[in-house]
């Protein structure tokens, strides 16, 4: 089921899949969404941090699944 994931930055992403991992030295997780299998061709493969996400939207009922600060 797609996910909608909103960035600090504002920008709405709607996520398929995701691959993660975490850099040595780092806090936070890197996210690549998308990309394994490619959900379809009209979505973005996009790369963020999980320090960025704010809030994560379920896309079949519009709960709100994480809320930063909640």
């Amino acid at each position: 089921m797609p996910t909608k994931v909103v960035l600090r930055s504002g920008k709405a992403l709607m996520v398929y899949n995701i691959a993660w991992g975490r850099d040595l030295g780092e806090n936070f997780d890197h996210i690549t969404s998308n990309i394994s299998p490619r959900s379809t061709d009209e979505h973005s493969v996009d790369f963020f941090h999980t320090c960025d996400v704010v809030a994560i939207v379920a896309m079949e009922d519009g709960k709100t699944l994480f809320s930063f600060g909640s």
